[in-house]
């Protein structure tokens, strides 16, 4: 499986990556494992996640869901991606909105 460079990290990740914005909603964990062992099989070893996946719908009981599910599972990816929903940090007051790097909330 062909790797690309994730931008200026020097993480390499494969060509192909893992779609997970359905797992806790449409896709039951089970499932979801299922899923993330035969990419794996495959030689995918990069997943897409966020804080406020699963979606159609977002909803507040099911946020981080996706997250868990993919923690849960025997297969541990190389490479995992994730984002924040900007919506979530306006709401809570932060001028800090933008999605860059420089942009994203400290602790």
């Amino acid at each position: 499986m062909k790797k690309n460079k994730l931008g200026r990290s020097g993480i390499e990740v494969t060509e192909f990556c893992l779609g997970t914005m359905t797992f806790g909603s449409q896709t039951d964990a089970e499932t979801a494992h299922a899923q993330i062992e035969r990419a794996g099989a495959a030689g995918i070893d990069f997943m897409d996640a966020a804080e406020m996946y699963p979606v159609n719908p977002v909803k507040a009981e099911t946020i981080g869901h996706t997250e868990a599910i993919i923690g849960t599972g025997s297969r541990n990816p190389a490479g995992e991606t994730t984002g924040f929903s900007q919506r979530k940090y306006r709401a809570q007051g932060s001028a800090r909105c933008g999605t860059a790097r420089r942009s994203a909330p400290r602790r």
